[in-house]
């Protein structure tokens, strides 16, 4: 039997591969079944007894909601057809050499997913309320995850062989591609089984409307990442990746051919490397074209909702202007309405007896004295009037 430990930085897909690898009847993986004693673990946590005999010093995944998984593992126990087991733990990355020197046979899959995809994952989780995810594990925590997974892994290089671990490459897995998939159970030594292919269909089968997804990351973020990330390891990572996926792929192919009384590959090798190189080359591209879309879309989001903002304000606008001019309407209204009772009243005062004979006592002193007779009262109301006409005229049609 040899141990199988399933790490990376977190939110690159480490659960799913599980779901998937435990699938196999002959492949047991705890659900971070070790997460809090990590650096003390010895083959002694991995016999039956004790791998089913769940403790809250351990870990904190097991209840009714994982009461299958482990009836499932309790079951492949009791075949006893296990040839691979071991535990999935994001961080256990940090705990490579140590594993290595503790378990023989040891491996390792090591998930590695884009810088900007682990990010926009930590974001989403940390601004759920609703998520025991801790607020303070954002984009900036998942650089510096990310950066620090790939530090530890090339660090365990420098001390043991590469032939230990393998790459999952997580676009390249998640894609649904069973070619891939099959080069992982070729460095693990395990067939595929029509269950696990099954598995792996079902898994897959939403990267569709996943690769689409648009990322939780503003253009602040987004250089902050750039600035922040080792880029340096990150191509290390990609390389070795590529170059383990080859080999696994020919040793595959050599295996079915020499069963066919064949061992020349070269042809096959050199297809296979060309096949990544251009296939890496497509999928950097593919990812810049997606995230230059993402920014259009951001930006085009950003405009509508500026535009959206200045047919408020315009509305708002109109709306205050509307009411202005019915203050003022009513103003116009009001003024014609007293101008005209002023008028009224004149009127009524011009016409009184006493007026008259106010008047007529006013014109015979005036020519007495051989004084100029001004202009009547009448004259000016009804010039006043004249010039009243003319403005409620123009001002009100």
């Amino acid at each position: 039997m040899k141990y199988l430990f399933v790490a990376g930085c977190p939110r690159s897909g480490t659960t799913a591969l599980v779901k998937i690898l435990n699938s196999h009847d002959q492949i047991i993986l705890g659900m971070e079944r070790f997460k809090y004693v990590k650096n003390k673990i010895t083959p002694n946590h991995f016999t039956k007894t004790n791998f089913l005999a769940l403790d809250k010093q351990e870990t904190n995944i097991f209840g009714k909601n994982w009461d299958n998984f482990y009836e499932e593992i309790d079951r492949k126990f009791q075949n006893n057809k296990v040839e691979i087991i071991g535990d999935k733990y994001p961080q256990y990355y940090t705990q490579l050499e140590y594993l290595k020197t503790t378990f023989d046979p040891c491996q390792f899959l090591f998930l590695f997913r884009d810088s900007y995809e682990v990010a926009s994952s930590f974001n989403v989780r940390a601004e759920n309320k609703k998520d025991h995810w801790p607020a303070e594990n954002d984009f900036r925590a998942a650089v510096h995850h990310w950066n620090r997974s790939l530090k530890k892994l090339h660090e365990y290089t420098k001390k043991f062989s590469d032939k230990d671990f393998y790459i999952v490459r997580y676009e390249w897995l998640y894609a649904g591609n069973i070619t891939y998939f099959e080069t992982i159970l070729n460095f693990l030594g395990i067939s595929m089984t029509e269950e696990m292919y099954q598995k792996f269909e079902t898994m897959t089968s939403n990267w569709e409307t996943m690769k689409c997804k648009e990322l939780h990351l503003t253009d602040e973020m987004r250089e902050y990442i750039s600035t922040n990330k080792d880029s340096a390891l990150e191509k290390w990572c990609t390389d070795l990746s590529a170059n383990q996926f080859i080999e696994n792929m020919s040793n595959n192919t050599s295996s079915l051919l020499k069963e066919n009384g064949r061992h020349d590959i070269n042809v096959l090798h050199l297809a296979a490397h060309k096949n990544l190189q251009q296939l890496t080359q497509l999928d950097s591209v593919l990812k810049e074209k997606n995230r230059e879309i993402s920014n259009l879309q951001q930006q085009l989001i950003q405009s509508n909702e500026r535009i959206q903002q200045l047919n408020q304000t315009l509305e708002n606008r109109d709306k205050e202007i509307l009411d202005v001019q019915q203050q003022l309407f009513q103003s116009y209204q009001n003024l014609i309405a007293w101008i005209e009772q002023l008028d009224s009243l004149i009127t009524s005062i011009v016409s009184s007896n006493r007026w008259k004979l106010g008047n007529t006592v006013y014109r015979i002193y005036k020519k007495i004295l051989f004084r100029k007779i001004d202009t009547t009262p009448q004259e000016h109301q009804s010039k006043i009037m004249d010039k009243f006409q003319n403005w409620k005229s123009n001002n009100l049609n």
